[in-house]
């Protein structure tokens, strides 16, 4: 492994007495020692030690290496090398020697280590742990929803450092992550950064671990134990690649295995292929039984949740507040199926509690009925509460809750149009009357609907209409001859109703 004069310098500045001259670099591009002799031609990219005791000696182009030396400096030879370490005559250059390939060899072997340890299946833990020698500070891996799932176990033997478990997961972290935006930036990060001790108490050190795109966890060291150094950026992106092959080889990305019950409906509702015999053990291990009652709520997650990847933050919440609920995300909205008899509470007592988190949180919901046995109705469910939400944010887009109940009667009718319009589906005689209306000014229609209204009842119509109701009687016997009605007939007063809701839900889309 190569290192950068940064780790070097700051290694030595403890050991040794030394002049320092030129620039001190964070990349790690600097090899093992390598002596300069008479005559040799000084070589890029790594630490060269030498004596130069004559101008003739001295580089004629600059060199990009950091030079290890002792005694009088040449004026001339400042400018030819990007850094110098010139130590007093009394430190043994040997024993520097010695010291800086034992770094080398402390760096290579915690590379070799670490790759071995993630190869062989070993715990977060171990990485970090193994780890310790290299940053002196605690590391921690918290997931989405900022709960630690991995520290080091210097923490756990450790009073000054146990206040650093103490958030996790805490409502406080995540308000905080909501309303600062600073914080919120920081999920979308792809390089380590440094991030101020203002809102968690101390300094850290973090880096986001991604997989196709979406964030699996953070890796954060937190400045306890020394000062945090540039360098840690550079060697944490290290330590970061063994964490993700190890989180991906414990549960492969696009192999997810059926083992909780948010995996296996998530996976259902994306079409994967999952083992039908997988699916029912699975739900009969949660007690998810046929004999059950079960509904379900599409939320439409806010923008922000999604730029900021604080919708699993959300998931874990309705989990956590709804006993024999499941959630997960889906699509970039958040999925939660309710298990009523598990959860003791009834779907109007569910969602009037939901309600002011639902409006709190600036979400928007979709909800299904409530059916019996889950197997054989999840997608349908799931169905009722999307259409629920894409009908109730259309029509009632100012509402929060859009419940199936009061948007069926919008999607039958939008069903009834989806392949002609509603001039070629309703009965002939409501076009009839209808047109009537437009080119003769008459109330034709408008009387009809008020009686299928009023379920046929002549009083209640003529009430409604502001007229006698032998002048009603009179104005009805007049639209069945013209239009050749039969209001005797069920069906054909269902086809009737059904045209004149059509013909309504036509005209007012057309204003």
């Amino acid at each position: 492994m190569k290192l950068s004069s940064a780790i070097i310098v700051n290694k030595l500045s403890g050991q040794f007495l030394y002049d320092l001259t030129g620039k001190v670099e964070d990349s790690l591009d600097l090899s093992r020692p390598v002596f300069l002799t008479s005559g040799s031609v000084p070589q890029n990219g790594c630490i060269l030690i030498g004596k130069f005791r004559r101008n003739e000696d001295i580089p004629k182009i600059k060199v990009h290496s950091l030079l290890i030396t002792q005694g009088r400096l040449l004026e001339e030879a400042r400018d030819k090398f990007d850094c110098i370490l010139n130590f007093a005559d009394e430190v043994d250059l040997y024993e520097v020697i010695n010291y800086v390939n034992a770094l080398f060899n402390l760096y290579d072997e915690w590379i070799r280590d670490i790759s071995d340890l993630a190869r062989q299946g070993c715990s977060l833990t171990e990485l970090l742990d193994r780890s310790q020698t290299i940053f002196t500070n605690p590391l921690m891996i918290h997931n989405k929803d900022f709960k630690f799932i991995a520290y080091s176990s210097i923490i756990d033997g450790s009073k000054k450092l146990s206040f650093l478990l103490e958030q996790s997961g805490s409502t406080d972290i995540l308000n905080n992550f909501m309303i600062d935006r600073e914080y919120r930036d920081t999920f979308s990060a792809r390089e380590a950064r440094i991030f101020p001790a203002h809102l968690t108490g101390v300094r850290t050190v973090y880096k986001n671990i991604f997989s196709h795109g979406k964030l699996l966890c953070r890796l954060l060291i937190a400045e306890t134990l020394r000062n945090l150094q540039n360098s840690d950026l550079i060697l944490l992106e290290i330590l970061a690649e063994q964490i993700k092959y190890v989180l991906l080889r414990e549960q492969p990305i696009d192999e997810s295995p059926v083992s909780t019950l948010n995996n296996t409906l998530q996976n259902m509702l994306k079409g994967l292929p999952v083992e039908d015999y997988l699916v029912q053990r699975t739900l009969s291990s949660y007690g998810w039984t046929p004999d059950l009652h079960y509904f379900c709520i599409k939320f439409q997650v806010d923008h922000i949740d999604i730029q900021n990847h604080s919708a699993f933050a959300l998931v874990d919440f309705w989990e956590q507040t709804l006993p024999g609920s499941c959630a997960f995300e889906l699509e970039n909205d958040i999925v939660l199926y309710i298990n009523l008899d598990a959860n003791g509470s009834s779907r109007n007592e569910i969602i009037h509690m939901c309600a002011p988190y639902i409006r709190d949180r600036n979400l928007k919901a979709g909800i299904s009925n409530v059916y019996q046995g889950f197997y054989r109705c999840y997608q349908l469910l799931y169905k009722q509460a999307c259409i629920a939400l894409d009908v109730g944010l259309r029509c009632t887009p100012f509402k929060w809750i859009h419940q199936f109940n009061d948007v069926a009667g919008i999607y039958l009718l939008d069903r009834c149009t989806s392949e002609l319009p509603a001039s070629m589906v309703c009965a002939p005689e409501i076009l009839d009357i209808y047109r009537y209306d437009e080119q003769h000014h008459s109330d034709y229609y408008h009387t009809l609907k008020t009686y299928l209204g009023n379920n046929m009842q002549p009083v209640a119509t003529a009430k409604e209409l502001f007229i006698h109701r032998t002048t009603f009687l009179y104005r009805l016997d007049k639209i069945t001859q013209r239009f050749k009605l039969d209001l005797n007939d069920p069906k054909r007063r269902l086809m009737y109703c059904l045209s004149i809701a059509l013909l309504d839900q036509a005209s007012h889309s057309s204003t």
